[in-house]
């Protein structure tokens, strides 16, 4: 399989879940709603005690964000968008 053909494979199955807003919004929200309910939680933590709690942002706020983004909702996320690919075939 060439990187081209993998690309138009990819590409038409983005179009085909794209007709499922539903899906594709809630996989949206728990991506996005999650990392700002995260850094949220990690600046109110940071102002009510900073000598002992690190800022929310920088490089290792960012890491710990993502990581609990990948451990977390990315697999939930991916098994909302693969059930519904797998569905509509």
């Amino acid at each position: 399989m060439t990187p081209a053909l993998a690309k138009r494979m990819i590409s038409s199955e983005i179009l085909k879940l794209r007709k499922k807003r539903s899906t594709m919004l809630w996989v949206l929200f728990l991506g996005a709603g999650s990392m700002v309910i995260y850094y949220a939680y990690a600046a109110l933590d940071h102002a009510s005690d900073p000598a002992h709690h690190g800022p929310a942002g920088g490089t290792l706020g960012f890491a710990r964000g993502l990581q609990g983004l990948a451990i977390l909702v990315g697999p939930l996320a991916a098994a909302m968008i693969g059930t519904e690919a797998w569905r509509w075939d």
